[in-house]
């Protein structure tokens, strides 16, 4: 993006930022995804979406989020919950990780309805979930025993996928 179309990008981003209470969440005047985010187009890039609170982030502190090696990177994160806030003190840098844990914590993150091996996303079954479970070690070397991610082990060992074949089990 040269300078000129910086300047028209940042002057569309300005005049959607509501004028509220700089404690209060300032709901996104734009456009709005269908997971309830602002979205704003890139000037002169044909569908190129960029979300409006990592844009008020940058914005505001002046800077680009940083890249990260974990999956997926730098998030922004919202401690108000609220999707549509651009308000810069409501914004805060972490990680993917982070985000999902405070989701999770809040009672936010909904794991989904299909449980067990009816799940699409399953690569186990509630046996092998068992089994995980009750086994000691690195989570590196549980997932290499039973052929599987230790993001699955981290799931199962934390009881945040698996549940119900896990429970009973101290």
């Amino acid at each position: 993006m040269n300078a000129n179309e910086r300047e028209i990008f940042i002057n569309r981003f300005l005049s959607n930022l509501p004028k509220e209470p700089i404690n209060e969440c300032w709901n996104w005047k734009g456009t709005i995804n269908s997971n309830g985010y602002g979205v704003l187009s890139e000037y002169g890039r044909k569908g190129k979406k960029r979300y409006a609170h990592r844009v008020s982030w940058e914005f505001h502190n002046k800077r680009s989020i940083p890249k990260r090696a974990e999956y997926h990177g730098s998030v922004i994160m919202h401690t108000c919950d609220n999707r549509k806030c651009v308000n810069p003190n409501h914004l805060v840098l972490g990680t993917q990780s982070e985000n999902v844990r405070d989701m999770v914590k809040k009672g936010r993150m909904v794991l989904g309805c299909v449980e067990g091996v009816k799940h699409h996303r399953a690569s186990i079954n509630e046996d092998i979930a068992k089994g995980i479970f009750m086994m000691e070690g690195l989570y590196k070397d549980i997932a290499k025993e039973y052929k599987c991610t230790a993001a699955v082990v981290q799931g199962v060992k934390n009881r945040t996928t698996w549940k119900r074949a896990t429970e009973g089990i101290l």
